[in-house]
């Protein structure tokens, strides 16, 4: 079996459009390209999304905006990964 390695990346700002801190409910918009750059980067990496921020409200988030097929994790630890 050939395992994929994993990749962490961070969700305010680089999977939305976070422009300064407006509260909690405040998960701003997916940048544009964002479901192409996860989509072409799930066939290599094993993806764990980042956040200070509720995890349940970021996982909401996700399914909103059909990314979460490409997501294994959501996470406010970090965690061992090569990106």
């Amino acid at each position: 079996m050939n395992r994929k390695k994993n990749i962490c990346i961070d969700f305010d700002g680089v999977l939305n459009t976070y422009t300064g801190w407006q509260g909690e409910d405040e998960l701003f918009e997916p940048r544009e390209g964002c479901h192409l750059f996860l989509q072409k980067l799930s066939k290599s990496y094993d993806i764990s999304v980042f956040t200070i921020r509720d995890v349940k409200s970021v996982q909401i988030w996700l399914q909103k905006y059909d990314l979460d097929k490409f997501i294994l994790n959501v996470t406010n630890t970090k965690i061992p990964a090569e990106i």
